[in-house]
């Protein structure tokens, strides 16, 4: 198996409860209060090569800001 570590990573970390778990431990607090957890969404897309696909991975997300609803990616 090619990069188990990427696709451990992936496999655990596509499920949003597990990267909102992940991130809220994560990030610094003053950023933690100000997202609204309840719009995580994993993206469906990818940013590697595909010559690369097989050594790298990248997961992204959207989230929304509480006090203006502005759409961040994460």
């Amino acid at each position: 198996m090619q990069q188990p570590h990427d696709k451990l990573f992936r496999a655990v970390f596509s499920d949003t409860r597990e990267a909102e778990s992940f991130l809220r431990a994560h990030l610094p607090a003053p950023l933690v209060q100000r997202l609204d957890w309840s719009t995580l969404e994993l993206v469906e897309t990818s940013f590697v090569d595909e010559a690369l696909r097989e050594s790298e991975s990248d997961l992204l997300y959207t989230i929304q800001a509480r006090a203006t609803g502005e759409s961040l990616f994460l």
